[in-house]
């Protein structure tokens, strides 16, 4: 039997929010719109301020900034307030624990059972560093820290938990 332990933090939560595994075919269409906005708003701004019209420049400055808020910084602020919401009257981290026995894959969140899987759900095992994300049937996706593996209660490396997982799970893709 296999365990992966670790502890979900606010700074975890928000980076898993902003860097999240892209399933199929990524939509990047919404930050291209933006960053083409934010190009547009720069040149109008220097021409604003070349003319010498302080009004327009001020009204292209506060777009610019804007849109640079939501490119770099409005998904982090809405998973620092969903992961506070969460939390809401507990204590701000949680522990997670992974347990591979058999054929099952267990998530547990602070002693609660969260969800179980089987080997044959998993469809792709990812190296993002530092974590390993499983993702299985249905594109959930969870992740298990890299240095966090134990065996039979002694820490091992990943490179056992992955034969491991080879083993049980032959359908699935792994990292080279």
């Amino acid at each position: 039997m296999f365990e992966n332990r670790y502890t979900i933090t606010e700074k975890i939560y928000v980076d898993w929010t902003v860097h999240p595994v892209a399933l199929g075919r990524a939509r990047r269409r919404f930050p291209i719109l933006l960053t083409l906005l934010a190009a547009a708003c720069a040149v109008m701004l220097v021409m604003a301020f070349l003319d010498g019209n302080g009004t327009y420049a001020c009204l292209y400055a506060l777009l610019l900034a804007g849109v640079a808020f939501r490119l770099f910084g409005y998904d982090a602020m809405l998973a620092r307030r969903q992961f506070r919401r969460l939390r809401s009257g507990k204590p701000g981290e949680w522990k997670r624990v992974l347990r591979f026995d058999g054929d099952g894959i267990t998530v547990e969140d602070d002693g609660q059972v969260l969800a179980e899987k089987t080997c044959g759900q998993l469809q792709e095992v990812r190296d993002m560093e530092p974590w390993l994300a499983l993702i299985f049937e249905g594109g959930v996706v969870v992740r298990a820290d890299k240095g966090g593996f134990f065996r039979e209660g002694a820490a091992c490396g990943q490179e056992a938990f992955l034969a491991f997982l080879r083993e049980r799970c032959p359908g699935a893709a792994f990292p080279a």
